[in-house]
């Protein structure tokens, strides 16, 4: 019986150890398959890799900690056979196994742990990425993301802020404003700070007000939003995102990797 109460114990007590495990081989699938996906999309050219390598060197943040998650063996399989298609160079298999990630994703609700914060070093070495890059390839990148001003995105948080609980305005807020300090500023990190401090006392004034008091002085903070912003020149704005979406990649610890897979192709 004491054998018995033993080997349940030591179960129990590795249990969660494997559950984490499984979780952290499935972050660091993701943070792979994010990699790799945005290095084939980009095409670099063999000498374009090399200087990546060097730029990816120490700049990666820490690998995010596990999480345990629970997904479906159906999202498992997909997830390593998208891996599998985007180390062996399949290209012609990678959109449909993505779209079926997706939606089982979504469906399960699943939260990989996979995104990680920006590093000083991505940061200031994203313009030198970005100098690197060709028109097509520039292309690529600009295609995948949203693009949204710093003006339209800090009208439209004035309106999205209101009637929002306190916990609800601080993540809305602080994401809203720190996007449009970097739009405005890019890496420069004091004056992109200054200016997000100035967007979130606006955002808090306009979820302070009454309704009737909004609907009067909505235009008065759209103004306010005006004057503070400026008007910036559209195309360094454009530079400053893809320069923020290149820090991403420098930022994903298993990037550096990603790239030396590529160069042994």
């Amino acid at each position: 019986m004491k054998a018995l109460l033993l080997a349940v114990g030591l179960v129990l007590l590795l249990l969660p150890r494997a559950v984490a495990a499984q979780g952290d081989d499935l972050t660091t699938l993701s943070l792979e398959i994010n990699a790799l996906q945005a290095l084939t999309e980009l095409d670099l050219e063999p000498g374009q890799l090399r200087t990546v390598a060097g730029l990816a060197k120490g700049a990666a943040a820490d690998k995010p900690a596990a999480k345990t998650v629970k997904p479906s063996a159906e999202f498992i399989k997909t997830l390593k056979a998208l891996h599998a298609a985007l180390l062996k160079g399949e290209g012609e298999r990678v959109p449909d196994l993505q779209t079926k990630i997706d939606e089982l994703r979504e469906k399960e609700t699943l939260d990989l742990g996979d995104r990680v914060p920006l590093t000083d070093t991505a940061r200031k070495r994203a313009p030198q990425f970005l100098k690197l890059l060709s028109v097509r390839q520039l292309g690529s990148v600009i295609g995948d993301l949203e693009l949204v001003g710093p003006y339209d995105r800090l009208v439209d948080a004035i309106e999205q802020v209101r009637g929002l609980s306190a916990d609800d305005l601080n993540t809305l807020r602080d994401e809203v404003t720190e996007e449009i300090g970097r739009l405005v500023f890019g890496t420069d990190a004091k004056r992109a700070g200054e200016l997000s401090k100035k967007a979130a006392a606006l955002l808090d004034e306009a979820h302070a007000l009454k309704d009737a008091d909004f609907k009067k002085q909505q235009k008065a903070l759209e103004g306010k939003a005006r004057s503070l912003i400026g008007r910036p020149d559209n195309l360094r704005v454009l530079g400053h995102i893809v320069e923020h979406r290149l820090a991403e990649l420098l930022s994903n610890p298993a990037f550096a990797k990603a790239v030396e897979v590529l160069m042994k192709r």
